[in-house]
């Protein structure tokens, strides 16, 4: 009995033994596998990153419409009294954030631009907004739809007259972001022109960020229009890149 008792022993013993080099063997394999993976996983996500385009190009447009953008006007202005003279409106319609009723076309025909004239009319804004108003109790729902609207555009002239390499590289920095940006405020005609120039210098294999943004600055400042060249400080500005 005791014999048998003591084999019994040993056998456990054994057994004991082999479990526990067997769980020091799954934690060794485990822990080298949450190593790598976890490497891995780490370089998978920074692809990401460098992948990922400026978050939210609303983000981006709503610094243009606080700092370049001018804010509410309209022609009856200077006849009611409420703007003295029309400065350098020129031929402008009534505008919100630089989107032009008269001249905006497409832009205020899809559903962020009739949602957007919708509120301005409701809230009589013809008649009681004076000059340079940013639509008060309405100015969050306004910027929202402004960005959406231009945001648009973008995405739009950009698949037109941008390369998909050239895109690329636009789409994920701030500095052309804000550039080619505003080219869609400045219209399909000054998008063209800039995006050629960002096309060229892709093709002749420039394709550093910084480089691209300061020749979008030298072509405002060479475009010959004074509200487009000014518009290059500013966005110089706000772009924080103050190398260029």
């Amino acid at each position: 009995m005791k014999k048998v008792l003591r084999e019994e022993i040993e056998k456990q013993k054994r057994l004991m033994n082999i479990r526990e080099q067997s769980s020091i063997v799954d934690y060794i394999v485990s822990g080298l596998g949450s190593i790598f993976s976890s490497d891995e996983e780490e370089k998978v996500k920074e692809k990401k990153e460098k992948e990922k385009p400026i978050q939210a190009f609303s983000t981006v447009f709503k610094e243009i419409i606080d700092n370049i953008e001018g804010w509410y006007y309209h022609p009856n202005m200077v006849k009611d009294g409420r703007l003295s003279k029309k400065g350098g409106m020129g031929d402008s319609g009534e505008t919100m954030f630089g989107i032009d009723r008269k001249h905006g076309g497409d832009l205020n025909k899809s559903i962020y631009g009739q949602n957007f004239w919708s509120i301005i009319d409701k809230s009589g804004a013809k008649k009681k907004w004076p000059w340079n108003y940013r639509g008060g109790q309405y100015e969050a729902r306004l910027v929202n739809l402004a960005t959406s609207i231009m945001s648009d555009a973008y995405q739009t002239y950009s698949r037109r007259y941008l390369t998909s390499e050239a895109k690329n590289i636009v789409d994920r920095d701030k500095g052309l972001l804000l550039h080619m940006g505003y080219a869609a405020w400045n219209g399909p005609g000054w998008f063209k022109k800039f995006a050629n120039s960002i096309n060229q210098e892709v093709e002749r294999k420039v394709k550093d960020p910084k480089k691209l943004f300061k020749k979008g600055l030298e072509d405002r400042k060479n475009s010959g229009s004074a509200t487009i060249s000014n518009s290059a400080e500013k966005i110089k500005k706000i772009s924080g890149n103050t190398s260029v």
